[in-house]
């Protein structure tokens, strides 16, 4: 599970009148209790509608280059992202981590008629798993290699994917509607 990443587990504090903070002492070996509502074991929710021009803090690009927010525009509870590169290992991905054993995503991606989308577990630039599409194809992605395959007459420039992740076991359904 090094996917997870380094998590950081801090007791509760109080501050003090002269602006300090007081640890309030806890037994950190003891689970915390679970936030309420639609969020991850690290406690932070992680969907996003996209009603905001906010840029979530669970957002982040991975290797990023300085001006890569200008790829970011919000259009209808949209975002939208600005292709860059041609392989998920140099266009800097747009990303989240996402801190359980188990999960499930769901992305409704529409593409133009020059780029290609889709939806990863992205470790680095030479382990990232998924699917992507674009006008004609379907680009499976295992291990970091793409795969390339004829998409289905009947998809199009929209598609809804979806990735589960049930402890390292990891399945990918698409569909147009």
């Amino acid at each position: 599970y090094l996917t997870l990443g380094r998590h950081t587990r801090l007791e509760p504090i109080e501050c003090t009148r002269d602006g300090w903070f007081r640890p309030l002492g806890c037994d950190l070996a003891k689970p915390s209790k679970k936030p309420l509502g639609p969020a991850s074991a690290i406690g932070m929710v992680l969907s996003d509608d996209f009603s905001s021009t906010k840029f979530g803090v669970q957002w982040g690009f991975y290797a990023p280059a300085a001006n890569e927010i200008e790829r970011v525009r919000y259009d209808k509870n949209s975002l939208v992202l600005r292709a860059k590169g041609t392989e998920p290992r140099d266009c800097s991905p747009l990303t989240f981590i996402v801190g359980d054993k188990r999960y499930q995503v769901t992305a409704d991606l529409e593409v133009d008629a020059t780029s290609r989308a889709g939806l990863l577990l992205f470790y680095n630039r030479r382990l990232y798993c998924g699917l992507g599409f674009d006008d004609t194809r379907f680009v499976m992605h295992r291990y970091g290699v793409e795969r390339n395959a004829r998409k289905p007459s009947n998809a199009g420039r929209r598609m809804l994917l979806r990735i589960t992740n049930d402890r390292h076991v990891v399945t990918i359904h698409h569909s147009n509607d």
